[in-house]
């Protein structure tokens, strides 16, 4: 045995220990306490109230389209709730962890997808380099830590570009019927994660066909191009069920959202703040702050334009063919996105518009480096400054992700601010620990005949759903009471909830009540509300029935632009 282990480590080689190392760094930075610093609020309740309904009723309650996309009705696929049912049925629970687990596993998957990818370019080693830079990148970790629709382009982009890039390579046998699907299957996929993949994407791909189009009169025969929509078409399957049942519905939305998110700023204006948040992005994926300062707005705008021009040096100078494809790509991603974003300019200072091409900033690195070598520009002190920009971009966001976990470990023991202002004061950490020990200590408080209401201060009243869903995920397991909601309104459990340290409401304050508990950023104090101060209480409660009704998860409420559920198609079909 330990002859065979030294001959294996001896057979393995030193790219593939380093590989390893860094895949598990990447994954230890996403799996740490993931679920104690889990995020849940807003549209992870909202998803989650979904998938546990599903898990509850059974398939037929699963809807035909997906989450929709933000301030508009316009919805996506539904590609994103059938990854997390497909979690509840493995692991069998709608536990708020089960419902991130896809996203958790695809940040994790992408690390070696990633290095795969720039593997079409770069050499092992500068391969492995690009890699730790993606592993330890603190957006890419904090956007692989909890449940969101957006979460998981990146993994898909990557799959798309490889499978393209791939289709293009001149290989005998099946090879380009097998990449043809994968690309429509991955394009497929990422278009109902996000609509920035929705409208980029397909503009990449023509565009690089078009860039292309003497080979591309080859490679993509009829075959290629059949089965390259009929994966497509069979992942937009319910889109289009959902369409027919509701009379093109989604797609006049769809249109009327690309109407009202554009900007009326003037072009200037829009191509000069679009310039800003690229740089700004840039520069938050190279270093990881989170708010960067002007200067290094500044400097991740410069950064930018030098990539752009070392991708456009380096695809004029290479002979290769299959390296200029990817030169290609990389070139028409960014070019893509950014005219595209110029009409949204005022509209994208948000993380989730730059996933599908937040690899980017990191292929620029190497792109630079590599035109540097090309020029032969600063022999002399090319390793100091490749080893300068290596510290700077993994070390940088290696401290960013321990200083976050830091805050959110702390948040668990006490009040820990983030230490960022916004317009509501100063921000807390809360996350799924703190909503689940909530629960606990007024499961536990609470007598088992009487129902809980409780209220949350002003400040944090976006969290009050999250508490609600670790109260129900508890409801599974209480004995069923004969009570009703009527009869324990007056004899209910009262609860205010809020930030350490904060004062109760004046209606509250005369109130008798118990000692509160602290839950790290969050105290929990039961009160005995009567007269006008229980009529107040009542005006902004959050119930949860101690009732075990037949259905502990409430499907959503018929609105103006209800979905079409599968159940919807099974009935119509049995007519």
């Amino acid at each position: 045995m330990r002859e065979f282990l030294k001959y294996f480590l001896m057979k393995v080689s030193k790219y593939t220990w380093i590989f390893i190392l860094i895949f598990c760094i990447g994954i230890f930075f996403r799996v740490y306490h993931f679920g104690d610093w889990l995020q849940f609020k807003g549209d992870a309740f909202r998803d989650a109230i979904l998938i546990s309904n599903v898990y509850d009723t059974g398939v037929a309650s699963l809807p035909l389209l997906g989450p929709r996309a933000g301030g508009t009705m316009l919805r996506l696929g539904p590609v994103f709730y059938d990854f997390q049912y497909i979690a509840t049925q493995i692991f069998q629970s709608v536990d708020t962890v089960v419902l991130a687990y896809p996203d958790l596993f695809f940040s994790i998957l992408t690390l070696p997808l990633f290095f795969f990818f720039v593997r079409r370019y770069f050499s092992q080693g500068w391969s492995l380099l690009l890699m730790l830079f993606l592993a330890v990148s603190f957006l890419a970790i904090e956007y692989g830590r909890f449940a969101w629709n957006p979460n998981s382009v990146l993994f898909f982009t990557l799959i798309f570009s490889f499978a393209v890039l791939s289709l293009y390579e001149k290989k005998e046998g099946g090879h380009q019927l097998l990449w043809a699907s994968v690309a429509g299957l991955s394009l497929a996929i990422a278009s109902q994660l996000h609509f920035s993949a929705f409208l980029g994407l397909p503009i990449v791909l023509l565009l690089f066909i078009v860039w292309n189009v003497k080979q591309s009169k080859q490679v993509l025969t009829f075959r290629v191009v059949s089965i390259f929509f009929l994966c497509l078409g069979i992942v937009y399957l319910p889109v289009f069920i959902s369409e027919f049942f509701k009379h093109g519905e989604n797609a006049r939305l769809f249109l009327s959202a690309i109407s009202s998110k554009s900007s009326s700023n003037g072009l200037l204006l829009n191509i000069y703040q679009d310039l800003h948040m690229f740089a700004k992005y840039f520069a938050r994926i190279l270093i990881g702050l989170v708010e960067p300062s002007k200067w290094i707005i500044l400097l991740g705008g410069l950064f930018c334009g030098l990539g752009l021009l070392a991708n456009a040096f380096l695809l004029r100078s290479e002979t290769d063919e299959k390296k200029q494809h990817f030169l290609k790509w990389s070139l028409l991603l960014i070019v893509v996105y950014f005219f595209l974003y110029i009409p949204l300019a005022f509209k994208i200072d948000r993380p989730r518009f730059y996933l599908p091409f937040m690899v980017v900033p990191f292929l620029y690195f190497g792109y630079m480096c590599r035109a540097l070598d090309k020029k032969g520009w600063f022999v002399k002190y090319r390793i100091f400054l490749f080893s300068l920009g290596i510290i700077i971009i993994a070390g940088s966001n290696v401290i960013a992700t321990l200083g976050w976990f830091s805050e959110l470990r702390n948040s668990q023991e006490t009040a820990t601010s983030t230490g960022e202002r916004n317009s509501k004061g100063r921000s807390y950490f809360l996350t799924w620990g703190h909503f689940e020990r909530t629960a606990e200590v007024i499961e536990r408080s609470c007598e088992k005949e009487n129902n809980i209401y409780f209220q949350m201060a002003k400040n944090i009243k976006a969290y009050d759903h999250s508490i609600e869903y670790a109260l129900l995920m508890k409801k599974r397991s209480w004995e069923s009471t004969l009570q009703s909601t009527e009869q324990t309104m007056q004899g209910g459990c009262y609860y205010y909830i809020s930030f350490v340290k904060e004062v109760l409401p004046d209606y509250l304050l005369t109130t008798k009540r118990d000692t509160p508990v602290d839950v790290g950023n969050l105290n929990i104090v039961r009160v005995y509300p009567e007269g006008e101060a229980l009529e107040k209480f009542r005006e902004r409660k959050i119930t949860v029935e101690r009732m075990q009704e037949q259905k502990i998860f409430e499907p959503e409420k018929i609105t103006r632009y209800s979905r079409v559920f599968w159940g919807d198609v099974w009935y119509r079909l049995n007519k």
